[in-house]
């Protein structure tokens, strides 16, 4: 049987700006950190049975992965989280898991961060004199604050990301996540994991753990894909159910997972003839 009475180890996890929530493997909790008991209201003369304390969807959601990998973004008392589950292994044999809670609104913050320093990019920056660039400008302006996808339309390095980041940063999504993609620089057979994430063991090579697509990481963002228009047809069908449903599922996943970015969508394609022709 587990036992953490360590004053070292217990030092450690309260230390720990993640909540740790450790349970032996009849999922009974063996012990949590300050972390954990001040988000979660956790009474530590009386402790809750998990899934009580997780809600049963959740608790049945990760009996179903083994009590192995990520789930969520999740809301347990009014914070989301992501949690990941890993075992403890003890001479090879599991003697329970460390369940790791971690606060999904910073982990966005962060990316947030990293990027705003340098993708930070307004329609001052935007500066042309023909006419067709400043009605365009006017355009985008126009719209920037609605939640209508958009569809930018031009040649190679003509600025259809500085559009959708200028875009992006005047709507009421600014201080959400903005991510690009380039849909023809991504194979074919990895496009769905790319967009949708996957579970763990979907395929060789995957993440033991499962991994998010860009739709759950900007899921109230913005979602920029680039060349569109070299989309292959299947995934295309797949990204409009995503649109009108705003939900998802990963890659070997059964759990359908709310998501609500905006799409921004270029490309230097004719769609229109490219329908027309059936291509």
């Amino acid at each position: 049987m587990l036992e953490y009475s360590s004053s070292e180890l217990m030092t450690l996890i309260n230390s720990l700006n993640e909540g740790i929530i450790i349970i032996n493997n009849n999922y009974e909790i063996i012990n949590t950190n300050n972390y954990a008991n001040e988000k979660l209201n956790i009474n530590t003369s009386k402790i809750p049975d998990l899934w009580n304390l997780l809600s049963e969807k959740l608790y049945n959601n990760l009996i179903s992965k083994n009590f192995i990998g990520e789930v969520g973004p999740v809301k347990l008392n009014n914070t989301e989280f992501v949690i990941n589950a890993y075992p403890i292994m003890v001479k090879d044999e599991r003697e329970g898991t460390v369940l790791v809670l971690s606060d999904f609104n910073k982990m966005k913050e962060s990316v947030i961060e990293s990027n705003r320093k340098k993708d930070i990019v307004t329609f001052d920056d935007i500066v042309g004199e023909s006419e067709a660039l400043k009605q365009a400008r006017r355009e985008a302006i126009q719209v920037a604050d609605s939640d209508a996808s958009i569809l930018i339309l031009g040649e190679t390095g003509t600025g259809k990301e500085v559009f959708a980041r200028a875009i992006h940063n005047l709507s009421y999504r600014k201080n959400e996540v903005f991510m690009a993609i380039n849909c023809g620089a991504i194979p074919e057979n990895l496009i769905e994991s790319e967009l949708f994430g996957y579970e763990k063991g979907s395929f060789t090579g995957a993440n033991v753990t499962g991994n998010p697509g860009k739709f759950e990481i900007c899921k109230d963002g913005t979602l920029f894909l680039d060349e569109i228009g070299e989309l292959p047809l299947s995934m295309q069908v797949k990204l409009n159910r995503a649109l009108e449903e705003k939900e998802i599922l990963r890659v070997g996943g059964n759990n359908p997972i709310k998501v609500n970015p905006r799409i921004i969508s270029a490309t230097h394609c004719s769609l229109a003839s490219m329908v027309e022709n059936n291509l």
